[in-house]
């Protein structure tokens, strides 16, 4: 009786490892491309071009808060400098003023740097409309050839290989209407 109901418990466990299998090598059956979008990104002279707006837009709004953190320091050192001279009043004065400066500061680094600010904003204003029109046309490219995933192996570490035939960056290029500069 014991033999049989391992017998048993063994070919259920065969069966379950047969389906496992069997399941499994539909997921290799899968067609996949492969796209470098750094590749194509640097040579789009728009998308250069915003990066280089959306920079200089942070370098300026970071040069004017640096500054203004300059004038908040000033007065914190002026501050320590004539602190022992100062009434309580004047020192509460001075000390809620640089309090109330420095958190207007925050409160601006955030409104332009934060992942609601205007940095991001620009961000999106100036380079999804890029980014949307290349992965248009990546979509395009891997309906056309019957692809079920298109893989970015631009910064991607894990992918240790791929074949050169199923990489669709040079077909994005020249559906963009763009000659590659970066090789």
């Amino acid at each position: 009786m014991k033999k049989i109901f391992f017998a048993g418990v063994a070919m259920k466990l065969l069966f379950v490892v047969a389906a496992m299998v069997l399941s499994g090598s539909s997921l290799f059956a899968q067609k996949t491309g492969y796209v470098k979008t750094e590749t194509i990104f640097k040579n789009i002279q728009a998308y250069k071009n915003a990066i280089t707006q959306v920079e200089k837009f942070a370098e300026e709004a970071q040069a004017q808060l640096d500054a203004e953190y300059e004038q908040i320091e000033s007065l914190y050192n002026n501050y320590q400098r004539i602190r022992q001279t100062l009434t309580s009043a004047e020192r509460t004065h001075y000390e809620n003023e640089i309090i109330s400066r420095e958190r207007a500061l925050k409160e601006r680094q955030e409104k332009i740097f934060g992942s609601e600010g205007e940095l991001m904003k620009k961000r999106i204003e100036l380079i999804k409309p890029i980014q949307d029109r290349v992965f248009e046309v990546i979509k395009r490219i891997a309906e056309s050839r019957q692809f079920d995933a298109i893989v970015d192996v631009s910064n991607n570490p894990t992918i240790v290989y791929y074949s050169p035939k199923v990489d669709i960056t040079e077909e994005v290029l020249k559906q963009l209407g763009i000659v590659r500069t970066n090789f």
